[in-house]
């Protein structure tokens, strides 16, 4: 699978089949609009969601050892339906 250049295509958008491209992902499509915001529209929404979104440092154990996550997450979903990975339950 090759790098898409999200700024600079020519197309109005790009579609694919995922799997044609990622073997282990059972199912799954995408539609890619390159151009859909300017890029200075995408830096005024980026930030927006920095600042607005309450993100969290997750961490979880490996072999015997609290280890943080190497990203910040935010979790939205219905409360009585609960997620759980790693020891944590979203």
């Amino acid at each position: 699978m090759s790098q898409l250049d999200i700024f600079g295509g020519e197309s109005d958008s790009i579609e694919s089949n995922l799997n044609n491209e990622i073997k282990y992902i059972l199912n799954g499509e995408y539609v890619l609009f390159p151009n859909f915001f300017s890029k200075s529209e995408s830096d005024i929404y980026f930030k927006i969601l920095q600042n607005s979104i309450f993100w969290k440092q997750e961490s979880m154990n490996m072999y015997g050892k609290r280890i943080d996550f190497p990203r910040l997450t935010a979790w939205y979903g219905d409360n009585e339906k609960p997620y759980s990975f790693s020891g944590i339950t979203l």
